[in-house]
């Protein structure tokens, strides 16, 4: 997959999920079980595995998706803890700002979750592939001249 470099805004995007680090424990008793949601432009593209039992989570996940317009899309990542009973907690929420070049070079990005405290770190990586997107024609309708 090659990085963004030029001038079209529209193309191939891969994320990959890592790992995290160092997760704030978000339940009374035992270790957490995270998960990951991607989100592009809020809306959901992707959800993790669940890892049981871990505060440092490995995944190394990939997905892809196609953006219209690099220049005003925005990535989400929220961090959870799967709960048995109840909803699940939020651990932390981290953003990629994908206007930056720097963001989509396909390295290793270290996200900090400073939703509560200091709640861990997740790293990832994203890469742009630029390519022209055709939207197929709207159909038309005709008219038949004379009512059937």
């Amino acid at each position: 997959m090659t990085t963004y470099s030029g001038n079209l805004k529209s193309g191939l995007l891969q994320i990959t999920v890592h790992n995290a680090k160092k997760l704030r424990k978000a339940d009374i008793f035992g270790k957490g079980d995270p998960y990951v949601i991607v989100k592009v432009n809020k809306e959901r593209v992707y959800t993790s595995t669940i890892k049981h039992g871990t505060d440092s989570p490995r995944y190394e996940e990939s997905v892809h998706c196609i953006l219209l317009d690099i220049s005003e899309s925005k990535l989400s990542f929220e961090v959870y803890d799967k709960d048995l009973i109840g909803g699940d907690d939020i651990v932390g929420c981290a953003f990629v700002n994908l206007s930056k070049k720097s963001s989509i070079e396909n390295a290793p990005l270290m996200l900090s979750l400073p939703t509560r405290n200091d709640c861990g770190s997740l790293w990832v990586s994203v890469a742009f592939s630029p390519m022209e997107i055709i939207k197929p024609p709207q159909p038309t309708l005709k008219r038949h001249p004379h009512p059937i």
